[in-house]
């Protein structure tokens, strides 16, 4: 179910974003036992081959779900992004190949970036955030489309997915307390002309 403040603003084409409901208590905590049993790497940033570990840009720990691993969840997000690009941004795409779990401890945080600039023949088109847990400090999401006067938080409960253009600047600002987990996709398509 849409989130109707957010999908409202949408359509008044005040930002281009929604959110919706996503993921139940007990589908979550399905996910996290599975996520929690990864073997974990320091997040990075980067473009094409050159990634590196950047802990003044990024610190967060990040794991890789593939579909033989949560068949179910797979299924859920075709569904549910194939109907959010339908509806509301309408690009040519091709799929995502895994899902990114990502872990911000205490002071972890992802500063300003953009998900595209793969060297990959297909390019990320759509970016979609999952929020895992609610029991942390800081940790907000932003978005904005021209400068950091412009950034909003978006609001997300345990459970709710955000899906936004690759190519706007967004942000997780550092968390105070506790640990946020959520789960990160790349959509990819054509390169755009």
């Amino acid at each position: 179910m849409l989130t109707r403040d957010i999908a409202h603003h949408f359509q008044e084409g005040i930002w281009p974003f929604v959110c919706c409901d996503f993921f139940s208590d007990d589908e979550i905590a399905e996910i996290l036992t599975l996520c929690r049993s990864l073997d974990l790497t320091d997040g990075t940033v980067g473009r094409g081959a050159d990634y590196e570990q950047d802990s003044g840009m990024r610190r967060s720990e990040v794991g890789f779900i593939f579909d033989d691993q949560a068949k179910w969840m797979f299924e859920r997000l075709d569904l549910m992004i194939e109907m959010l690009n339908g509806t509301y941004f309408g690009y040519d795409l091709y799929g995502y190949d895994r899902v990114q779990y990502a872990r911000y401890g205490s002071g972890g945080h992802y500063n300003w970036h953009s998900d595209v600039g793969s060297k990959l023949p297909v390019t990320r088109k759509l970016s979609a955030t999952i929020l895992l847990s609610d029991d942390f400090d800081g940790g907000q999401f932003q978005l904005n489309m021209s400068s950091e006067d412009d950034a909003i938080d978006v609001e997300l409960a345990k459970g709710q997915m955000v899906l936004f253009p690759s190519h706007t600047l967004h942000r997780v600002k550092p968390v105070t307390r506790g640990v946020r987990e959520s789960l990160v996709v790349w959509v990819f398509g054509p390169k755009l002309r």
